[in-house]
């Protein structure tokens, strides 16, 4: 068995990663409240170790691309969450639900895995529904589709795809 010294580089770095994105994660689900990092830990571990073991060996993320989807999705998640209060507490009620069609530029796999379920955590959006390479996405406003352009370039970049 290899100590973390013998470990290649890039299974270090991968593991890293996963426990970052993982934490991100779990914070964005307890809307960062600090009560919840002690069942948090546990299962932030857990989940990295269940994705070493049964993820797919090749996948790499690129660091610059992992900063850059953790800052975008910080700034989303906060930003998204004014937006939807203000939409909310408008008097006109500027809200307009609506299911969307969005077709999906990421290959099938885990950077598609991520831009779905990233996408249902950020605020006004729910992935509803996958169909071949679209995804029906429940907004509460149609311009709201537009963020998922920019959301699908930072998975792209998380794992060094090039997008059409």
């Amino acid at each position: 068995m290899q100590t973390a010294m013998q470990l290649p580089w890039h299974q270090l770095t991968r593991t890293l990663l996963l426990l970052v994105i993982f934490a991100v994660l779990w914070w964005a689900l307890t809307d960062g409240d600090s009560s919840g990092w002690t069942m948090g830990i546990p299962a932030i571990i857990a989940a990295c170790a269940t994705s070493l073991l049964l993820g797919p060996p090749s996948v790499r993320l690129h660091p610059l691309g992992l900063l850059r989807f953790v800052l975008y999705f910080l700034k989303e998640s906060c930003w998204g969450g004014v937006d939807i209060a203000r939409r909310a507490f408008h008097l006109d009620l500027p809200m307009q639900p609506v299911l969307l069609p969005y077709p999906l530029r990421l290959p099938q796999g885990p950077s598609r895995t991520l831009f779905v379920t990233t996408m249902t955590l950020l605020p006004g959006t729910l992935g509803a529904e996958l169909r071949g390479d679209d995804v029906i996405v429940h907004v509460l406003a149609p311009d709201m589709l537009n963020e998922l352009t920019v959301l699908e370039q930072r998975v792209a970049g998380l794992f060094a795809i090039k997008l059409s």
